[in-house]
């Protein structure tokens, strides 16, 4: 099951989680760089 988890005004841009049984993943599709900075960011920052 896909879920958006945001709304942009730009045409194919999207972050979406999606979940196959025990599994899931964030997707996403054209972000601006900096918007993907911020997110390898906060990632990383959790995930020490």
């Amino acid at each position: 099951m896909d879920t958006p988890i945001a709304d942009f005004e730009t045409k194919g841009v999207y972050v979406r989680k999606r979940v196959k049984g025990r599994n899931f993943s964030y997707e996403s599709g054209r972000l601006p760089r900096a918007m993907l900075n911020e997110l390898d960011r906060v990632i990383g920052k959790h995930n020490t």
